[in-house]
C-alpha cells in the first residue's frame, strides 16, 4: 500500500507536490494525481531525469506513436521491455 511515483517533469512535480490549488492549464491531471494518494497508506512523487528513466520516456514514445488511447495489461513493446531492463542495470539497488 505505498508508492513512490517518479516523473521527469520537475514542474509537474512540483505542481502535483504543492498544496495549494493549481490553477495551470494541466490542473485536472494534478488534481487527480492528488486524488490518488488517498488509495494508498504512502504515496509520494519524486523527479528523476529522463536519463534515469529510460522506461517511462519509451512508454511515452510507444503510447504517443499509437495515435489512440490504450494500455498495456501484461507485456509491454519490446521497445520498453528493452528500456526497463537498462534502467534496473544501470540503477540497481546495491
Amino acid at each position: 500500500m505505498s508508492i513512490i511515483v517518479k516523473g521527469d517533469s520537475r514542474s509537474v512535480i512540483r505542481k502535483i507536490n504543492n498544496h495549494e490549488q493549481d490553477f495551470s492549464d494541466i490542473s485536472a491531471l494534478t488534481w487527480s494525481a492528488k486524488e490518488i494518494t488517498k488509495d494508498f497508506q504512502f504515496c509520494a512523487f519524486h523527479f528523476i531525469g529522463r536519463s534515469r528513466n529510460k522506461t517511462a520516456h519509451a512508454m511515452a514514445q510507444k503510447g504517443l506513436s499509437r495515435g489512440e488511447d490504450g494500455y498495456w495489461v501484461e507485456d509491454a513493446p519490446a521497445l520498453v521491455e528493452a528500456a526497463a531492463a537498462e534502467d534496473y542495470r544501470l540503477h540497481e539497488p546495491p
